[in-house]
C-alpha cells in the first residue's frame, strides 16, 4: 500500500461520512471526493484493505500503483 492511499483512507475515516467497514461506501466516498488513488486501490485490493480494517496492523508502504 502506498502512503498516499493510507493518507486518503485516513481522510475518509476522519470525515465520518461512511463506516470504514463498508468497502463500497468508502470507495464511493473516495470517488465522489476526488480521492481517485484510494478508489482505484479498492478495486483490486479489497482483501488487503479488509485485513487492515480487521487487524489494525499498519500497512507496508510500497511504490507500486494500483489501477482498476
Amino acid at each position: 500500500m502506498r502512503k498516499e492511499i493510507f493518507d486518503q483512507m485516513m481522510r475518509v475515516r476522519d470525515s465520518g461520512a461512511t463506516n470504514m467497514y463498508d468497502v463500497y461506501g468508502v470507495q464511493k466516498y473516495a470517488s465522489d471526493n476526488l480521492l481517485f488513488e484510494l478508489a482505484d486501490y479498492l478495486c483490486e485490493h479489497k482483501k488487503e484493505y479488509w485485513d487492515f480494517m480487521m487487524t489494525g496492523k499498519p500497512p507496508i508502504f510500497t511504490e507500486e500503483d494500483s489501477i482498476c
